[in-house]
């Protein structure tokens, strides 16, 4: 919420529309567009408006500064494992009540940075008006879609939730603006609280009954303001007076409303008293964490490191940070709905494969490799070096759209040098030996050259080509061997890659054999999400040149979410396969995050 004098204004009308239409599909997929739903109950929509407080990524999608975005890290470190855009280390006031059963649908048309009047930090925020403009467009599209008796019911059975007035009040501090010297402090509090009740009633007009408002908190205990303070002693008095006062009023305001309007119901959350509360009594409310943490240089003797290494199955957004297309990206929705609700960057409705083994690991949530931040941060807990769209054979990667296993493996060895420098080398070597590397890459190897109409088929006999992509693979275990055991025990490493080779080839005879044993899931060769016969074409999200596609209601019953990505349910059950190896044909060995005895390799089909 932190502002500067002289801040950009270049947001682009152009780039309303956008946001609109990414909320607006969001909204009526909940409502019932998905295919293969019936009628069903539709829980009240809840419609948010406001600044940062409630901002859980628009701002990601007009052209801003960064004063008034948190798509970079560390936000979201500490939920997410993710910056999604929320000015938080995690969630928001307006993500802990939506996830309550009654508030299952709706439309967040929060901008961090954004006042009740216009003209605060105008050109760099939607302000609450255009918030209001685009709640109103989606009105509209909502009685073009299901009819004014329908529309006008979601409007009248929602609740909307505001959290606006910080930044008017703390604007003209942050930029030395004249606007108090323009004006008394009762004149300059009636322009906000006006523009404010001007919102109020026209969504009243349009149905809204039911609205609930965050009063504002102790304004000048903010360190943002109380930097401000000559002697850097309390607060900054003149801000929280002026917080007081708009709080009163808007009391006041509401309490007239709810006489003139017939309907109109308000619930109004004391944000000052309990924000000032645990200001002033921080030990009272803190909880302490005891979870495994991997930040700093403090490093938990039992935690064993995983380090990801492969392609879409296993990337959990190294791909949002290069220079590629859609295709090989998913960091829009669908993808993401069921778990983070939010496009991470994984191909799936929510987790993969080693989110579930960190999970049993008691690891946290393992970071993309190329996501910015210090990579010694969580490297302790291990890495993912995955990308969707990687291959083993550097032929079979698109010129420079994903990150191949062999650059993949180029920076593990970065980040190993990082270690050493950092902890030395003895410790470094400890921490990479103790760790476990996660495979999963070939697919591309072998479905490339059918999609590219590529001849490298034809330059080798069918025998021929599997040796070289398991010959590369062996190539990148070997190094990453040689580099935790000293070019020592070359007759072990030898008598491994034989047992990979071995087990690798009788797991891809059990493949044929074992699938048709998938149960439990209602649709089995039918994505979730896409368009086409068994919705086969790889249009899931509308971004890869096809906007058409069709979503399930419910991606649990499906194995597969897009064309080629299993959905969150299936991960789970074949990361709970994976990390039990309980049952062949599914596993060779354990995997070593425990004190059990192990094996020093592990082959999974």
């Amino acid at each position: 919420m932190v502002k500067k004098q002289g801040r950009e204004q270049a947001m682009e009308s152009s780039s309303f529309p956008f946001i609109i239409l990414i909320l607006l599909a969001i909204f009526l997929k909940i409502n019932g567009r998905r295919s293969e739903c019936g009628p069903s109950q539709k829980p009240a929509a809840l419609f948010l408006f406001g600044d940062s407080y409630l901002d859980v990524g628009n701002n990601n999608y007009i052209k801003t500064i960064k004063l008034d975005q948190a798509n970079f890290w560390p936000y979201g470190e500490s939920y997410f494992n993710y910056p999604t855009g929320r000015f938080s280390d995690g969630r928001l006031v307006s993500d802990f009540i939506g996830t309550e059963k009654e508030y299952s649908k709706g439309v967040n048309f929060a901008s961090a940075g954004a006042g009740a009047l216009v003209e605060t930090f105008e050109g760099g925020v939607i302000s609450l008006q255009t918030q209001l403009r685009y709640l109103k467009m989606v009105d509209g599209r909502l009685r073009n879609k299901l009819g004014s008796v329908e529309s006008k019911m979601i409007l009248s059975n929602a609740v909307f939730l505001f959290s606006v007035g910080t930044n008017d009040y703390m604007s003209p501090f942050l930029t030395n603006s004249t606007l108090f010297q323009s004006y008394s402090r009762t004149q300059y509090i009636q322009m906000v609280i006006g523009n404010l009740t001007i919102v109020i009633r026209e969504i009243y007009k349009r149905g809204g009954r039911k609205f609930g408002f965050l009063n504002l908190g102790p304004l000048g205990c903010l360190p943002g303001l109380r930097i401000l303070k000559m002697n850097g002693i309390g607060c900054l008095e003149e801000a929280s007076l002026l917080a007081k006062l708009h709080n009163e009023a808007l009391s006041k305001s509401l309490s007239t409303m709810e006489r003139q309007l017939h309907g109109f119901k308000y619930s109004l959350y004391d944000f000052n008293a309990n924000l000032g509360q645990r200001i002033g009594h921080p030990s009272k409310y803190v909880l302490l964490a005891t979870s495994t943490s991997c930040l700093g240089h403090v490093i938990k003797k039992n935690v064993v490191p995983l380090f990801i290494f492969g392609d879409s199955l296993f990337d959990a957004g190294n791909n949002n940070y290069i220079n590629t297309t859609t295709t090989f990206r998913s960091n829009f929705w669908p993808y993401g709905e069921t778990y983070f609700n939010y496009p991470t960057g994984r191909f799936s409705d929510g987790r993969i494969i080693p989110d579930f083994i960190a999970e049993y690991a008691k690891l946290p949530l393992v970071q993309p490799y190329l996501q910015p931040r210090n990579h010694l941060d969580f490297a302790y807990c291990g890495t993912n070096f995955a990308s969707a769209g990687a291959s083993v054979l550097v032929e079979n990667s698109p010129d420079g759209m994903v990150i191949n296993l062999k650059t993949q493996l180029s920076y593990f060895k970065n980040l190993e040098k990082q270690l050493s420098h950092n902890l030395g080398d003895k410790e470094a070597k400890k921490l990479v030996s103790n760790a476990v590397y996660l495979f999963s890459i070939g697919s591309n190897d072998y479905m490339n050259p059918f999609f590219s109409n590529s001849t490298f088929f034809n330059s080798y006999a069918h025998d021929e080509y599997p040796k070289m992509v398991i010959g590369n693979i062996t190539t990148v275990i070997k190094a990453l061997i040689q580099g935790n055991t000293g070019n020592q025990c070359n007759e072990e490493m030898t008598a491994l890659v034989k047992l990979y080779n071995r087990a690798l080839y009788k797991s891809l005879q059990r493949v044929e054999r074992e699938l048709k044993g998938f149960r439990f899931f209602k649709k089995g060769g039918r994505a979730c999400c896409g368009s086409g016969p068994f919705r086969g074409v790889n249009s899931c999200g509308g971004k890869r040149g096809i906007e058409e596609y069709e979503l399930c209601r419910n991606a649990s019953e499906y194995l597969f979410f897009d064309t080629g990505h299993p959905t969150q349910f299936a991960n789970h059950q074949l990361a709970q396969l994976l990390w039990s190896l309980s049952s062949e044909p599914y596993s060779t060995c354990y995997l070593p995050f425990q004190s059990t005895p192990i094996a020093q390799s592990c082959v999974v089909n």
